[in-house]
């Protein structure tokens, strides 16, 4: 297993986020993340959200920069995703025999809970930080403590989230869904089963329904069965791309932008993710 300090928690040096070191380690920090990105065939749009949605003009004169073995200085924020990177790259080279199979584990969907069914590519494009960390902490859980101990780990930390979700107050059950609506039980049941609203099944067969997707006047969202058309049947799926941040939408979450009527914009951010995590 892999155990906590018994030191207590270390302190961050903070000499490495000095300007003169930024500096150092700026170029040639982002010209591994674009041979890993290149590697990995990660879209503009993926490689902008890993590196914490620069714009796309930013993006790309900082890549000119750093394969033109100038000097560059990245935000803070920016290095520490770079070396979530690096971190990751580096335990897939050791736990996996070779690029194809890196490629394959990085793209493929897990039934380990910690990635609620998703590829691991995809919470490394997410644009959160903490999904970074997440991808990280089971990949050294692996090194460290054998594959087994990491996907138990990992199964632990799904049920953990699976239940906070059914615990969570904006979760609503069928019944308060079918209430906020004004239709019957079974009209919620029939719109689920057609993919027009979104409900998480738990394994105690309990269904939830995430609130954001009501909107002020008490309707649904429009646009969930285009989405699922585009990602696929798994609701966690679709739920985690609803919450997540896109840079195609301006680093807003989709659900925000869906509930504000862009339905296709929306669609075209799910199109990009789909075919950029399975191409």
């Amino acid at each position: 297993m892999v155990e906590l300090s018994q030191t207590g928690p270390r302190i961050l040096d903070q000499s490495c986020f000095e300007s003169a070191n930024r500096r150092r380690l700026s170029a040639p920090g982002l010209r591994t993340f674009l041979a890993i990105a290149d590697q990995w065939k990660l879209t503009v749009e993926q490689r902008r959200l890993v590196l914490g949605s620069p714009s796309r003009a930013t993006y790309y004169r900082w890549a000119k920069i750093a394969r033109s073995q100038k000097q560059l200085t990245l935000p803070v924020d920016t290095l520490m995703r770079i070396s979530y990177i690096l971190g990751i790259y580096q335990s897939l080279e050791i736990l996996c025999r070779n690029e194809l199979d890196r490629t394959a584990w990085l793209r493929r969907k897990h039934l380990t809970g910690v990635f609620l069914q998703a590829p691991p590519l995809e919470w490394i494009a997410s644009g959160w930080q903490e999904d970074l960390v997440v991808v990280r902490r089971f990949l050294g859980a692996a090194l460290a403590g054998g594959l087994s101990e990491a996907l138990n780990a990992a199964r632990q930390r799904g049920e953990a989230i699976k239940k906070d979700l059914l615990a969570d107050t904006k979760m609503l059950s069928t019944g308060a869904m079918a209430e906020r609506l004004g239709v019957s039980e079974e009209v919620i049941q029939s719109r689920r089963q057609r993919h027009e609203i979104l409900a998480l099944e738990f394994a105690t067969h309990s269904i939830r329904y995430p609130a954001w997707q009501i909107t002020d006047d008490q309707r649904v969202v429009p646009g969930i069965a285009r989405i699922f058309q585009v990602l696929g049947e798994d609701p966690f799926r679709v739920f985690r791309f609803l919450e997540q941040r896109h840079a195609a939408l301006g680093g807003c979450r989709a659900i925000d932008v869906l509930r504000h009527g862009r339905v296709e914009a929306v669609v075209a951010a799910a199109g990009s993710m789909a075919i950029g995590a399975f191409d």
